[in-house]
């Protein structure tokens, strides 16, 4: 009976150190345990909550000087609010920022004053700084 040889190949395969077998775990035991985040607004999300939300504060502003029809007026600008509202949803932008600012507008005196306009150009704004915020409190 002949004796093999080793090839060149072979022993050079022996040599090289093998990588340690990762445990067999679960996709969900792989997973970080961390919060959704927030996605970013894209300028074209942004003009999709802005010029509804721009109509709407005009709308609000212009009608809610005559006394008395305060509930039609609340009624005209109602699909507004839920557009905004459904977008900011959907498209998963700073949600409770923009609810916020639709609650402060049910408000009876500052309901002639453009909040909802505002709190879309803040959360447009703030995107940047809320990430900034979260990376040093979890550095701390």
């Amino acid at each position: 009976m002949t004796e093999q040889t080793p090839n060149k190949e072979e022993s050079l395969i022996e040599q090289q150190p093998t990588e340690p077998e990762e445990k067999e775990t679960s996709p969900e035991e792989k997973k970080p345990e961390t919060k959704p985040k927030e996605k970013k607004m894209d300028i074209i999300i942004f003009l999709l909550l802005l010029i509804p939300a721009i109509m709407k504060d005009i709308i609000e502003v212009v009608l809610g000087l005559i006394p008395g029809i305060q509930f039609f007026v609340w009624l005209i600008a109602l699909p507004f609010s839920a557009y905004i509202f459904f977008i900011s949803i959907i498209t998963g932008m700073r949600t409770k920022l923009i609810l916020s600012g639709q609650l402060m507008d049910l408000l009876p005196i500052a309901s002639i004053l453009p909040i909802t306009t505002g709190t879309v150009i803040f959360a447009y704004l703030s995107q940047g700084v809320v990430e900034k915020i979260t990376k040093k409190s979890s550095k701390a």
